[in-house]
């Protein structure tokens, strides 16, 4: 049986989950966990007791990361972890241990980002803080295609829940940390071309669901409004040539819910002053343009079958 902090034996998952819940700064004596991250057949941490190892797929479970992530990646200020290296040996762990599992259910999911947000919530000065902002979104393309929207959808539900809890000298890195990940997010539609039809509405859906919810007294309004504030801006960075393939109608839908449904005035024009934002133009003029050729073609097409069918009504062959 896996050895928890502070020398605990671990009688199910929810002893670490709870353990991670509880924590907000860690304290020295249960700060041990040092994995031995370059060998990837054992995984070596301390108890706060004494050293012990595990082969790596047995000690490489979920909550262990989790773990991992609050300990290592955190502040280059903070007093027992100080070796950048080591913090990102554990992030690229991560990385590894993601892209090899093909599924994650949504409590799963949910403890990882548990582990996550508090790891960004202990990370010090601007530059660590920007950097890990950035390593974390990047953790979308680590993923298997298929898990790339619940790990989304875990994302947004954390942030929701933790918001109120946010304070005031922590909120900016946090708000880089939302801005980073619907970056991420709309990046890994546009380098499939936005091809994906099917993922791409439900990622809207888990948009409209939670961040963009335009009814839920549960989602705070300072979420919406930095969504819709920075929404455009990351539209136009994954797109800046205008290429014509971005469903700009679809990808609008959530900020539509929030003008045509909040029950907050303030909240409805915000809403319409993204709708108006002049660079939409751009991508509306090439949605008509695909419109108008996309019927021009149907046209054609339904022009030479009723030609088609006109030649073989009047040609009756070869009469007795």
């Amino acid at each position: 049986m896996p050895v928890g902090l502070a020398g605990e034996k671990c009688l199910g998952s929810a002893t670490l989950i709870d353990k991670v819940d509880k924590l907000r700064r860690p304290k020295p004596h249960y700060l041990a966990p040092i994995a031995s991250l370059q060998n990837q057949s054992v995984f070596t941490f301390h108890d706060g007791n004494k050293y012990c190892k595990q082969p790596f797929h047995q000690a490489a479970s979920l909550e262990w990361f989790v773990i991992l992530a609050h300990f290592y990646l955190i502040a280059q200020s903070d007093v027992v972890i100080q070796d950048k290296s080591k913090r990102d040996a554990a992030l690229e762990s991560l990385r590894i241990y993601i892209n090899r599992r093909t599924s994650f259910d949504e409590l799963e999911l949910l403890k990882l980002w548990k582990g996550l947000f508090f790891c960004m919530w202990m990370s010090d000065k601007p530059k660590p803080q920007q950097q890990l902002a950035r390593d974390l979104a990047e953790l979308v393309q680590s993923l298997q295609p298929q898990n790339v929207i619940p790990f989304l959808d875990a994302f947004w539900r954390t942030i929701a829940r933790e918001w109120v809890g946010i304070d005031v000298f922590r909120m900016d890195k946090f708000l880089y940390l939302i801005r980073q990940y619907l970056a991420a997010s709309f990046r890994f539609f546009a380098q499939r071309d936005w091809r994906n039809t099917d993922d791409l509405m439900e990622y809207l859906d888990v948009l409209t669901t939670t961040p963009l919810h335009p009814t839920d007294s549960k989602v705070p309004d300072g979420l919406r409004y930095h969504v819709m504030d920075i929404y455009v801006d990351e539209l136009d960075r994954v797109d800046p040539e205008r290429k014509g393939l971005m469903p700009i109608k679809n990808l609008l839908r959530p900020i539509k819910l929030l003008k045509k449904q909040s029950h907050t005035k303030a909240i409805r024009v915000r809403a319409q002053e993204v709708l108006s934002d002049e660079r939409l133009a751009d991508w509306q003029a090439n949605d008509t343009y695909k419109e108008i050729q996309d019927g021009l073609q149907a046209n054609g097409d339904q022009l030479n079958e009723s030609a088609n069918n006109d030649v073989d009504e009047e040609w009756g062959g070869i009469g007795d």
